[in-house]
């Protein structure tokens, strides 16, 4: 390579680019197409066409809206104070999930919250058991 000038700089088209068939036309960052299908009235897919922004901001907010409710209506003062509390709302989880009033991963949620309440519990209760048999046995060797 003798004197030879290094490559050109490369400018990237500004103009939208086109949709191959029924593909969304969106480049991603990396250079590759969204493999969406493009809606009818546009060359983009409904997630990337400009002039649906505003259609898709209330779809996230009416959707965030509903996943933060979804199958707690009713729950707002269920209070957990022993093992007997955790088993009636295990069981009303697990009945309303199968029912389709919760979503299973609120469900799933609570069942790991549950799990750990009981695991406290338990562990509080052997940590009194085991300072009674403590004080027993200095009792008996004193």
């Amino acid at each position: 390579m003798s004197g030879s000038d290094p490559s050109p700089i490369v400018e990237r088209d500004s103009s939208p680019p086109r949709p191959i068939g029924s593909q969304c036309a969106h480049l991603r960052p990396n250079g590759s197409r969204c493999r969406a299908k493009h809606i009818n009235s546009s060359t983009y897919c409904f997630f990337h066409d400009p002039a649906k922004a505003e259609a898709r901001k209330e779809c996230a907010e009416r959707g965030g809206k509903a996943k933060l409710r979804d199958g707690l209506e009713g729950w707002q003062n269920s209070r957990i104070n022993d093992a007997r509390d955790v088993r009636r709302l295990l069981a009303r989880c697990i009945n309303s999930t199968a029912a389709g009033r919760m979503h299973p991963r609120v469900a799933n949620a609570i069942a790991v919250l549950s799990s750990t309440y009981l695991r406290a519990l338990e562990s509080g209760e052997l940590e009194k058991r085991l300072t009674a048999i403590e004080r027993k046995l200095e009792e008996m060797l004193l």
